[in-house]
């Protein structure tokens, strides 16, 4: 069980003084059960819940409040930020990860966060309540397995199974801001593009020709070797409206936390490839699965699309 305290003091100021004020506390208490008796979606679905629940409570404190907009340290330095300032905001949730598994002896609670490590967000303020904000993100992975066969002497038939994930994402929106002090409520809306698909596709290679895996006897002449998906066609876009809560630790720098959710259009076509050798190689191109539609969830596995949450930092200049 994980037990959260959360203390809020509403204050009312008239004329620089305050004329009312009360004290709220508020105990939150989450109970998971053993992640590995848990399946990996459920773990990402108590967590988004329990961040979107912390978001709620949050930033309905910081919205009943009066807006501050400017705030500074016992020096003169401004704390928030302020009109045409430049802000630069990265994903925190690795760094959580790894420190809740460091300090505990099972998997820490993952951050269900479609806008991850490479994901990054520049920010232009246009007054202190409201910036634009551009997404750039990218995610470049592959991993290979390899299965060896023995033939001959000493002599190794190598498969290799290949799985990949290639896509970008672009997104412009804006945000309007409202807080006490130090804590400041974030909302807004962004539209996004993602160019090809957050979903893997296998693929495979061989370090022998088909002829030559026919000629050592290690695949059949006649019979199709199979070499995977080779092509996967992503294109997507959509509109996300989003909600969140920022706590200035320093002047300019800031964590964050924050929940949105996009609905928009996915298209997805996938290529699969065999090759065969009979009296000469041939290969056979095999039009895959194809999807297309609008969607309001990520069940199909498409980045922008659904609920999604983020924890934060944020540097302003």
């Amino acid at each position: 069980m994980i037990k959260y305290s959360i203390f809020f003091e509403q204050v009312k100021v008239y004329n620089n003084q305050i004329v009312s004020s009360f004290n709220t506390f508020k105990k939150i208490e989450i109970k998971y059960l053993n992640p590995t008796n848990q399946k990996k979606q459920s773990m990402r679905f108590y967590n988004s819940f329990l961040l979107l629940f912390m978001l709620v409570v949050l930033t309905n404190s910081v919205f009943s409040q009066d807006r501050d907009t400017t705030l500074k340290t016992k020096n003169g330095i401004e704390i928030l930020p302020q009109k045409g300032d430049v802000a630069i905001q990265f994903d925190a949730s690795p760094a959580i990860n790894y420190m809740g598994n460091l300090f505990s002896s099972t998997t820490s609670p993952v951050i269900n966060s479609p806008f991850g490590s490479g994901v990054f967000v520049g920010k232009y303020f246009t007054s202190a309540t409201e910036a634009y904000r551009v997404k750039f993100g990218f995610n470049l992975s592959k991993s290979t397995s390899d299965t060896s066969i023995s033939y001959g002497a000493n002599q190794e038939y190598i498969i290799s199974r290949n799985t990949q994930v290639q896509n970008v994402i672009l997104g412009f929106g804006k945000e309007w801001r409202r807080g006490y002090r130090r804590l400041q409520g974030v909302y807004g809306v962004e539209g996004l593009l993602q160019i090809g698909s957050s979903n893997p596709y296998n693929s495979k290679n061989y370090n022998l020709t088909i002829k030559q895996a026919v000629d050592t006897g290690v695949e059949s002449i006649g019979v199709a070797r199979d070499l995977g998906t080779t092509k996967l066609v992503g294109f997507g876009f959509g509109v996300r409206a989003f909600i969140g809560v920022e706590y200035f630790i320093l002047p300019r720098i800031s964590l964050g936390g924050e929940f949105g959710w996009s609905l928009g259009y996915q298209l997805e076509r996938t290529e699969s490839k065999q090759e065969i050798y009979t009296t000469e190689e041939k290969v056979i191109t095999t039009p895959g699965n194809k999807i297309s539609g609008f969607v309001i969830n990520n069940d199909v596995g498409g980045t922008i699309f659904g609920g999604s949450t983020t924890i934060s930092v944020s540097f302003h200049f």
